[in-house]
């Protein structure tokens, strides 16, 4: 008889991001989540770092403060105007 080795057998789960490339994947490409029934996160590692970077990117790219373009303004005619006397 065969006998199957547990270490040999990967746990599979299916990625809940519609937007994931490869929503099947072995257990281990999912983080730990303690929450979770079975202990990992309905997202896989790649999804959370995809979203991570896009959520970055967009909080970092905020519309200028208008109160601080006009102080650089006024600091940018002081120092241009020291410079010419």
């Amino acid at each position: 008889m065969n006998e199957l080795n547990t270490n040999e057998v990967q746990q599979m789960k299916r990625c809940s991001n519609k937007n994931c490339k490869d929503p099947v994947k072995p257990i281990t490409e999912f983080p730990k989540n303690k929450a979770s029934k079975d202990g990992h996160s309905h997202w896989c590692k790649q999804c959370h770092a995809d979203y991570r970077r896009a959520r970055h990117v967009k909080m970092t790219v905020v519309e200028p403060d208008t109160d601080n373009v006009e102080m650089a303004e006024v600091e940018a005619e002081v120092l241009t105007a020291g410079t010419l006397d």
